[in-house]
């Protein structure tokens, strides 16, 4: 089961900033603040040389966009369901 994160407005805190988001609020422009700063990561981190990415893993998959066959065959191992004799 997957926990849910609590939806809370805090009080007395400085609104939209990404600290003030990850300290658990989640109004509107702390939410927005967030998804501004995880976009403008993944913009910088698809911007590395080929090289640099962490290939074979589902990292390089999802965060660098990278979909050489050894990125590609870690994400599909990590999609798998673990289970009935899989480890």
């Amino acid at each position: 089961m997957t926990a849910r994160r609590q939806y809370r407005l805090l009080a007395n805190v400085d609104h939209g900033k990404v600290r003030t988001y990850r300290k658990g609020c989640c109004c509107a422009s702390c939410t927005a603040a967030a998804v501004d700063a995880a976009r403008r990561w993944q913009a910088k981190a698809r911007q590395k040389p080929f090289a640099e990415i962490p290939h074979g893993t589902a990292g390089g998959y999802t965060n660098y966009a990278c979909r050489c066959p050894e990125c590609t065959a870690a994400m599909t191992a990590a999609k798998r369901p673990h289970g009935r004799g899989q480890v």
